[in-house]
């Protein structure tokens, strides 16, 4: 599974604490090896955008990714709390 990371995602995985980041390249790699990993606790997040289906993934309790299913790969999108990912698509 090819991952490729969106400007979005790169600028807030910047930002986060370092104890955040290793849980997300942790996350990561489960994503690329078994996107149906129990861990990571994928689901479809409510509605459309366009001809766009997003899907979360679950860091740790408050933190959450979002991503995109694309013929070649997974697109990462965002990387944020839990109630603001929600809100960016």
């Amino acid at each position: 599974m090819k991952l490729i990371v969106s400007a979005h995602f790169r600028k807030d995985f910047q930002k986060l604490p370092s104890q955040v980041k290793k849980k997300v390249e942790k996350q990561l790699r489960f994503l690329i090896k078994n996107p149906r990993h129990p861990s990571l606790r994928v689901k479809k997040m409510k509605g459309k955008y366009g001809k766009c289906q997003f899907w979360e993934v679950r860091v740790d309790r408050f933190w959450r990714m979002s991503f995109q299913r694309v013929k070649n790969g997974i697109r990462l999108c965002r990387l944020g709390p839990h109630d603001k990912i929600l809100k960016r698509k």
